[in-house]
């Protein structure tokens, strides 16, 4: 439920520093009744932080990143996102802000939050705020209107206090210009690269091969393996036993009506006069004075389009000031107000925005649509049929799972219930495994290689059903004899010492440099090629070399006085000598078009830092106690 009021949040920052949580908090007046729950994982100055917020969080993350990640969301990367940190520290974050907010005073009003909830679209119909559509969702969701209402109230407290620190944050003109001029200059250098690859073959003796295997060991492991049993309860077998109502699939559109309808949308152009956010008011009024002129030119029959394109100063200007078509929530508020006042085919007043005057053309009016229920009945009954299914195969696998565990004999209680048994070959925790979808590898690893002797794994969900593992047998890794890889070890052995050859060259080279010898003379006497890589900005791919960030710092540390580096770089498996050619500093003249756009992100960029900074504050002012202190760990 708490899903639907993320989803239609205005705070765009509040996303980016504190991410999409869900966490419940005081409704109006009303004494927290879930601070009596057992199993608190932390306090916030008293204030208890449950398993239940903490499991909600966490799943939420979960579904962000699996969202975000796709098949790419492996076992390591989970690791490395250390999804149980971040959903504590952010329900922590939380807690913090909302108490700041209420010590401040800051206060929600009561028709701020009937505002906030009546504009959220799951809860219309036909445009407006139904109640029962209101109570009905919450009810399906498992929630009460007092929970939800504090959420939404506490979402609004964090919004202003936001606002409250934020608004202080300034951009001068000035900053924006040397930030321009940093990420505008550009450098140009040459270089000679060292590769192994043109390294002659050296010669190797069994006694070296033989003592490179004896340090490296451990990279020749066969990797452990186990083989398990295991029994699967696919969603699918059990939709047959589904029945869906009339009455169900009714209930199922009214809650999700926002689903099955098309918001009202525009078709727009329009001509952008920008306006700094600290112009004086006698600039303000000279835009403005243009401004009119230009649409008295469009009121008086001239082209839209042409007039964009020679006078707009916002990014559609080559598109004739073209937006396409947008819904509500895609522009600034004065901006998207007036567009959808507007029918097709008229042209607006000036419209005054954070980002300047404008002149709004609306080209088309698609009304909003909603698809009838007749005709997603089916997809409707579908849905249905196989959340049923999911949950019939559920209650059956967790039967079977309970006697599994119980008797510790997996094959016993299949030959009981007639179920048919299946078995991996032996597998690495990496490898693909038969029988097992591609997406579902990790979770499927990592239950079976986490089973210790007759251990039945925990009821594992999968993408196509419910699964119960147990260990069949586990090989553990082993390193091999010697004449088993030594075609690997002698080509890694190869490649590492033509690897030190080539960076030794490098190394030479640089130190006659340093010594006085010409680059390009050097180059020429070694018969290398100089290579030119031409005028790049900081940051950016490097001409001839690729990205390499090193090479590019280090690049723009050069300079006339100091022409080559302090040590030779490595970009793409080869060693590269640079030599400093010329800087050219960016183009005053150019910093006005994009000045608003620099501001903009070095804004977006401080008022980050300013409120990380805050927030870091009253963490460690605050009295933060964990209750579970090995419960990240586990």
């Amino acid at each position: 439920m708490l899903r639907l009021m993320r989803k239609h949040t205005k705070s765009t920052f509040i996303k980016i520093v504190l991410g999409a949580i869900v966490i419940v908090f005081m409704f109006w007046g009303v004494g927290s009744f879930r601070e009596q729950r057992a199993n608190r994982i932390a306090a916030v100055n008293g204030n208890p932080i449950t398993y239940d917020e903490f499991r909600n969080t966490y799943n939420d993350l979960l579904e962000l990143y699996r969202r975000q990640y796709g098949d790419r969301l492996d076992d390591n990367l989970l690791k490395v996102l250390n999804l149980k940190k971040q959903a504590l520290d952010r329900l922590i974050s939380h807690r913090l802000i909302v108490q700041e907010a209420k010590k401040l005073g800051l206060r929600v009003r009561k028709e701020e939050l009937i505002g906030a909830i009546q504009d959220i679209p799951a809860f219309k119909k036909e445009g407006r705020f139904d109640q029962q559509i209101y109570l009905r969702a919450l009810s399906h969701y498992g929630t009460t209107p007092q929970s939800f209402e504090e959420s939404v109230q506490n979402d609004m407290l964090i919004t202003k206090i936001q606002r409250l620190i934020l608004n202080t944050v300034k951009v001068s003109d000035a900053e924006a210009l040397e930030a321009f001029k940093e990420e505008n200059v550009k450098v140009d250098i040459d270089f000679v690269a060292f590769s192994p690859a043109s390294v002659k073959d050296p010669k190797l003796t069994q006694e070296t091969i033989e003592a490179y295997f004896s340090k490296h060991k451990d990279q020749y492991k066969t990797p452990e393996k186990v083989k398990a049993h295991y029994l699967s309860f696919p969603f699918k077998e059990f939709e047959k036993e589904i029945t869906i109502t009339e009455n169900e699939i009714q209930n199922y559109y009214e809650l999700n009506r926002e689903k099955f309808s098309t918001p009202k949308t525009v078709k727009a152009r329009h001509i952008l006069f920008k306006v700094s956010e600290d112009a004086s008011p006698e600039q303000v009024e000279a835009i403005k004075k243009k401004a009119l002129k230009v649409l008295k030119a469009t009121r008086e029959g001239g082209d839209f389009a042409a007039l964009a394109r020679k006078y707009s100063e916002g990014p559609t200007k080559n598109r004739g000031g073209d937006l396409g078509t947008f819904p509500r929530g895609s522009m600034v508020k004065p901006f998207e107000d007036v567009a959808f006042s507007l029918s097709s085919g008229r042209i607006s007043d000036l419209v005054r925005t954070r980002f300047g005057w404008h002149i709004i053309k609306v080209e088309k009016v698609n009304a909003p649509t909603q698809t009838p229920l007749d005709k997603v009945k089916e997809e409707i009954r579908k849905s249905l049929v196989n959340e049923g299914a999911k949950i019939t195969a559920f209650e059956k696998a967790n039967k079977i799972y309970e006697e599994c565990a119980a008797a510790c004999a997996m094959v016993d209680v299949a030959t009981d219930y007639k179920l048919g048994l299946d078995s991996t070959v032996f597998f690495a925790e990496n490898e693909q495994i038969p029988g097992i979808k591609t997406q579902d590898r990790p979770n499927f690893a990592r239950a079976a290689f986490a089973l210790q002797g007759d251990d039945v794994s925990a009821l594992l969900e999968l993408s196509d059903g419910y699964y119960i593992l147990q260990l069949i047998e586990k090989k553990s890794a082993q390193v091999p004899k010697l004449k088993d890889v030594e075609k690997r070890v002698r080509q890694d052995l190869l490649q590492e010492e033509k690897k030190k050859s080539a960076r030794e060259a490098a190394e030479q080279f640089l130190a006659a440099l340093k010594n006085g010898a010409d680059f390009y003379k050097l180059a020429e006497k070694k018969a290398l090629a100089v290579t030119s890589t031409g005028p790049f900005k900081r940051g950016n791919q490097i001409p001839e070399i690729g990205y390499a960030p090193s090479v590019s710092e280090t690049a723009f540390l050069l300079s006339g006085e100091k022409p080559f580096p302090e040590d030779v770089l490595e970009a793409k498996g080869e060693y590269l000598v640079l030599r400093f050619k010329k800087t050219e500093e960016a183009k005053e003249e150019t910093f006005s078009s994009a000045k608003e756009t620099v501001k903009t992100r070095i804004l977006n960029q401080k008022r980050q830092e300013t409120f990380g900074q805050w927030l870091a504050v009253l963490k460690k002012k605050g009295e933060i106690i964990y209750y579970q202190k090995d419960f990240l760990d586990s």
